[in-house]
């Protein structure tokens, strides 16, 4: 790796009052898309599904409850019924294409030619924030074992602030994703009790 292999975790002052506990009980899982211009911090494909599957079953519910009321109307209210169908049906489709494009393209990513990372956050009113944060502001990455099926990837600001990236079920993918962070920012990777990673050091 790139960092300096002098770096002894044990006389790092942050790593020493950071803390070490899990952020999530459950694992949040994203997905790291690399590009030539940003490492993307992605939701897997699974969770667009998720929002996709039940919208069209509302809109399912909506389309029969209104073919169900235009058999017993005449034709002027049939063809108004009709458009005002053909409306939810273009809203609907609109809805879910807005989804997975925010979903597939979102905005939490590691800016390769600024260096900078983009993320969101709560801010005093629980809402999401728009934030970012430049390389020379992150000191390490965090990698904590829930447990045996649980592990989490988490960056440490200069200033002992933790910023959650991806949680993880799968040490295969977990190795890949730390080693491609810490060698993109160039930071060390913090593992304390974490049989297995010693390899990446």
């Amino acid at each position: 790796m790139s960092m300096d292999k002098k770096y002894n975790e044990k006389k790092d002052d942050i790593f020493a009052r950071i803390d070490k506990t899990p952020m999530y009980p459950q694992p949040v899982l994203h997905r790291l898309v690399n590009s030539s211009e940003k490492l993307n911090i992605t939701l897997p494909q699974k969770d667009f599904f998720a929002l996709f599957y039940p919208t069209m079953i509302v809109v399912l519910i909506v389309v029969v409850v209104f073919l169900f009321l235009i058999l017993k109307m005449n034709t002027i209210m049939k063809i108004a019924m009709m458009l005002i169908l053909l409306v939810l049906a273009l809203g609907a489709i609109f809805v879910m294409l807005r989804i997975k494009m925010e979903i597939m393209t979102q905005m939490i990513y590691f800016d390769k030619r600024g260096k900078t990372y983009f993320y969101y956050e709560q801010n005093e009113h629980k809402r999401l924030k728009r934030s970012r944060i430049s390389w020379k502001k992150i000191h390490a990455l965090q990698v904590i074992k829930v447990n045996e099926n649980h592990f989490e990837m988490i960056l440490v600001t200069k200033e002992a602030k933790r910023l959650y990236l991806s949680g993880y079920i799968q040490k295969d993918n977990l190795f890949k994703d730390v080693e491609m962070v810490s060698q993109l920012v160039n930071i060390p990777i913090w593992m304390e009790g974490m049989e297995g990673l010693e390899m990446l050091k």
